[in-house]
């Protein structure tokens, strides 16, 4: 399964996690996607199929906060993460190990196969020969996280710990049943009513099951295990945040064609009362 680790920052906190909405504070994120990792060494997937979906990564300085009010009561929160003004966010596997994910980048193919990388800054990173570039096939890895979608990426998510229904399938499973991009239920996204291009646009969140633990620096601090360096959290559901405006079709962005009006003035987003 995918993991996470979390290391507060140390001060006065003590190194406690967010206790309640308002109580945020910042964080180093680890995330490590095991699977995608080996498919991508034994050579079973492309660079390109690897950063378009959920690839491992190292961020210091994010935001992080208890989201919503619901789960203040329980043992274990919600937090929401935001990653807009990390101090780094870089990948860890890949031929794009330590670069930044906020960065741009442009994959060539040649024969479907990945040739060359170039970022925003027109920096040429070679991956094989140069002649090999095919300028007719190019895909772009918009800067951010892309969870399962090459073209679309966001920089801020909902843990969801589920204390109270721990299934995960009245929630997040259903979400993922009527969005499923392969074989969705629902195939058709509200702006292409307005002549706009929909593809890759969500209707509904997205997520998966992640492994969740908390570092210390000073292990004293940790209250479960004093003198043991790693807490586990818990079973969490990493989902897209509903206000990650790039999946839903809220943002307008230069390098997403497909938004090319302000639709913050057309668009509505609608929540289920009793969810």
């Amino acid at each position: 399964m995918p993991y996470a680790v979390w290391k507060i920052k140390t001060g006065e906190r003590n190194e406690k996690l967010p206790f309640f909405k308002g109580d945020g504070c910042k964080a180093d994120i680890t995330f490590v996607n095991p699977t995608a990792d080996k498919l991508l060494n034994d050579g079973n997937i492309t660079p390109w199929d690897y950063y378009g979906h959920s690839p491992s990564y190292y961020s210091t300085d994010v935001d992080i906060d208890v989201q919503g009010t619901s789960s203040q009561g329980y043992p274990r929160r919600n937090y929401k993460t935001k990653f807009k003004k990390a101090s780094s966010w870089v990948f860890t596997a890949g031929p794009l190990a330590g670069y930044s994910m906020t960065n741009d980048y442009y994959f060539y193919k040649n024969n479907g196969q990945l040739v060359t990388v170039v970022d925003d800054e027109e920096n040429v990173i070679p991956l094989q020969d140069d002649s090999l570039v095919d300028s007719a096939t190019m895909n772009t890895l918009v800067g951010k996280f892309h969870m399962d979608n090459q073209n679309i990426g966001v920089n801020k998510f909902t843990w969801k710990i589920d204390y109270m229904e721990s299934s995960g399938s009245y929630n997040t499973g259903f979400a993922n049943l009527l969005g499923n991009l392969q074989y969705p239920l629902y195939t058709k996204h509200p702006i292409q009513d307005l002549g706009l291009d929909g593809t890759g646009l969500r209707t509904t969140v997205y997520g998966y099951p992640v492994l969740t633990f908390h570092e210390y620096e000073d292990v004293w601090n940790n209250p479960s295990n004093p003198g043991v360096k790693y807490e586990y959290i818990g079973r969490y559901n990493l989902n897209l945040d509903k206000s990650a405006n790039e999946a839903y079709g809220f943002e307008l962005k230069k390098k997403n064609p497909y938004l090319n009006k302000n639709l913050k003035d057309i668009a509505e987003c609608w929540e289920l009362e009793d969810n």
